[in-house]
């Protein structure tokens, strides 16, 4: 693989929620995974979708406070890249799901 090739990871909302709710049954290894991540020269990437599933749940669960913070938190994150379905993106987009899957 040519060295500025980067792998691009998708993250869904299940990988956000077991990353953060310690009775997930998949906060264990999603938490090693993460840490992992941390270090990976990956392209990490997410859809507005999905965030806004990911919050949604979070606040009807009763973690409304939560749910602002790590929406702050990512809408700031330099290290993942939101993909928006406006008029500009959405061909890219879809190509960068074509290629995920």
């Amino acid at each position: 693989m040519p060295h500025n090739t980067m792998i691009t990871t998708s993250i869904d909302t299940s990988a956000f929620l077991a990353k953060h709710i310690e009775k997930d049954q998949y906060h264990p290894a999603a938490t090693v995974i993460w840490k992992r991540l941390e270090y990976q020269p990956r392209r990490l990437v997410t859809t507005n979708f999905v965030l806004d599933e990911t919050i949604t749940l979070l606040s009807r669960w009763g973690l409304a406070l939560f749910a602002s913070e790590f929406a702050i938190s990512v809408y700031e994150s330099h290290r993942l890249t939101i993909l928006l379905p406006n008029s500009i993106r959405r061909k890219t987009s879809y190509k960068t799901v074509e290629k995920i899957c």
